[in-house]
């Protein structure tokens, strides 16, 4: 296990360096001239020249790439264009926003789709399978924007159960905290629960088949002995493989649902980067979540071992 873990740590900077070139490239394609957004329409050629030499947008791309990659191998990310501060220390202000965020849409998605998956592969066929796989495909196909307008209109406009947007710190009122949490927690966890039910689904599907399923049976174990005991455990390995990718893409999912929600997290950090053409702070972001990701889906990996003892590495 101990040499899995270091060849995997070990693949992490190819990785990182690969998505380095990616993202530097793609960055600099975004129309419109970072200098030119900051000072304006009106602003003179000379100032225009002036600021681009003081970004060192003057310079060729593959040396501001250079001195970028330089830079981030000590550990620095940079200075944001915009506001002055170091990338990181931005990124530190805002990560427990959005880390909150994304724990509480987790949380969300587990006691929905756990459940709900373990029951429909259960009874295969029967109204309850119908249901969660419908309920299932509906999440699927709606767009979290959507489902999250929809919850403001609904939960905060017409019923006014809830704050409709905002962030307050949990240190400064906890109440105020959680309630505003609520809607784009929920928007998250329903569109994340989706796919984890139907994995959960196949794979419960799957395992009551299986020769020990019916082995426990034999033995007189009770169906609910039976399901919790044996068929969970080994239907989870689907289940805890797509959580790992789908986290990823709930780190991206919170981009445009902190823009819905005016939550203040890392995702509305880079949505403005890129309006101000503030290309230091997508970079930096975009390698602090590449690195997360890469991290979740070694723990993921690790899981196996515990999920399933045959498993080696």
């Amino acid at each position: 296990m101990r040499t899995y873990l270091l060849q995997r740590l070990a693949q992490l900077p190819p990785v990182l360096f690969f998505l380095s070139i990616i993202v530097f490239a793609i960055v600099r394609l975004i129309p419109g001239d970072p200098a030119l957004i900051r000072l304006g329409d009106t602003a003179t050629p000379e100032a225009v020249e002036q600021i681009r030499r003081d970004m060192g947008l003057d310079q060729p791309i593959p040396v501001q790439y250079a001195l970028w990659l330089g830079n981030v191998a000590r550990g620095d990310l940079g200075v944001s264009w915009v506001s002055k501060k170091p990338v990181t220390e931005l990124i530190l202000l805002k990560l427990p926003a959005t880390l909150m965020l994304t724990l509480a849409a987790l949380g969300i998605a587990l006691l929905v789709a756990i459940p709900a998956g373990i029951l429909a592969g259960s009874r295969p066929h029967s109204w309850v399978d119908n249901a969660a796989t419908t309920l299932s495909l509906m999440g699927v196909a709606m767009p979290q924007f959507w489902l999250g307008i929809m919850l403001i209109l609904v939960v905060a406009v017409q019923l006014r159960w809830l704050p409709p947007s905002g962030y307050v710190e949990p240190t400064r009122d906890l109440g105020a905290s959680l309630q505003r949490l609520v809607l784009p927690a929920l928007t998250l966890g329903l569109a994340l629960a989706a796919p984890l039910s139907r994995f959960m689904r196949s794979g419960m599907l799957d395992v009551m088949n299986a020769d020990f399923i019916r082995v426990a049976r034999a033995k007189g174990l009770s169906e609910r002995a039976v399901i919790m005991r044996h068929a969970v455990r080994n239907a989870l390995l689907t289940v805890v493989t797509v959580f790992g990718l789908q986290f990823g893409a709930l780190l991206g999912g919170t981009i445009i649902i902190e823009q819905v929600f005016n939550w203040p997290g890392i995702g509305l950090m880079v949505l403005t980067g890129i309006n101000q053409r503030d290309y230091v702070i997508v970079q930096g972001v975009v390698l602090f979540v590449a690195t997360g990701f890469v991290l979740v889906n070694l723990l993921v990996d690790v899981a196996y071992v515990y999920l399933d003892p045959r498993i080696r590495y």
